[in-house]
């Protein structure tokens, strides 16, 4: 039998400072140019197996293109971290506004995309009553991996040895 948690939120909540907090999470400032909603949902098979990821990012370039485009598509492509999961579906909007033209400073939206889905672990790992390293590495890409986007990792992949290093 199959055993399916799912938990959804919106990654960033913007507050009236300026500031921004993840939901449920600690309060963050905001640290790159430009503002990208995006609503992740993760489906776990049981015991701990990420069966599922579904986003929808919307990105908010302003008047002119500039780095926008090369944002949403970086955040698409990270959606999963370096985490296994069987079954992916990303939707990235990059929208043109009235504000004033935004784009990368330096993570092109892997940043937003990282505290999305690692806070998913946090919160997964908890439901679940595992520990979060553990439950990281039962679910971390390892060579013969084949991502999301359909790449084929064959040789070096350092998120386990990393995630081990980390162990007490």
């Amino acid at each position: 039998a199959e055993l399916c948690l799912a938990l959804q939120s919106r990654a960033l909540e913007a507050l009236p400072d300026g500031g921004y907090r993840l939901r449920n999470g600690p309060y963050m400032r905001r640290f790159l140019d430009g503002y990208y909603p995006m609503e992740v949902s993760i489906r776990v098979r049981y015991p701990a197996e990420l069966l599922a990821l579904q986003a929808l990012i919307i990105g908010d370039t302003g008047a002119y293109g500039s780095y926008g485009i090369a944002v949403a598509s970086r955040a698409a492509v990270h959606a999963t971290g370096p985490y296994e999961v069987e079954n992916v579906a990303v939707e990235s909007k990059c929208v043109y506004t009235n504000n004033p033209f935004c784009g990368a400073m330096r993570g092109f939206g892997t940043p937003q995309m990282a505290i999305a889905h690692e806070s998913h672990m946090d919160l997964l790992a908890e439901k679940l009553g595992m520990d979060p390293l553990e439950f990281r590495l039962l679910n971390a890409f390892k060579p013969g991996t084949e991502t999301a986007t359909g790449q084929m990792l064959t040789a070096s992949v350092g998120i386990g040895d990393c995630l081990k290093a980390l162990r007490p």
